[in-house]
């Protein structure tokens, strides 16, 4: 709905300093609800969902094949690419492959808690929402938009 109303573009997943420009703040006048961003398993360690950053502020038209392309994702608390408090910063993922190992806030190879049976509800960038094994999305083909589906 978000990307409707702002010319065919994700919000950003990025923040510029300005509250209402991160992801989860862009999104809320269609929610009406920030207790969605938070899982009923661990809604006492923070928010749950981060946004693919690579998705960020993008034009829906640069997805190939926006059906296969993670726009956000429920992540550990911990694995979120920022303090984890609302209003402050970014919530943000990637894929866990990342080779910059100072940026992988991926889920596997960690000690944080397994949850939802080794699988993660993942949001795509045609509006459809599914889980999948965590296993399953370490490739190119779901986290970055531009690349063709094999």
């Amino acid at each position: 709905m978000y990307s409707q109303d702002y010319d065919e573009r994700m919000p950003s997943g990025q923040s510029t300093g300005l509250a209402d420009s991160q992801w989860y703040n862009a999104i809320f006048p269609y929610t009406r609800n920030r207790q969605i961003l938070f899982c009923p398993d661990r809604a006492d360690k923070g928010p749950g969902y981060g946004m693919n950053w690579e998705a960020s502020g993008l034009s829906i038209n640069t997805f190939w094949d926006p059906s296969m392309k993670i726009v956000v994702g429920d992540v550990r608390p911990e694995a979120l690419g920022s303090d984890g408090k609302v209003g402050q910063t970014s919530w943000w993922i990637n894929r866990p492959g990342n080779p910059n190992p100072t940026q992988d806030n991926s889920w596997r190879g960690n000690n944080w808690p397994q949850r939802h049976n080794d699988g993660t509800v993942w949001g795509y960038a045609d509006g459809h929402v599914k889980w999948a094994r965590e296993d399953q999305m370490d490739n190119n083909v779901n986290w970055t938009p531009g690349t063709p589906s094999e």
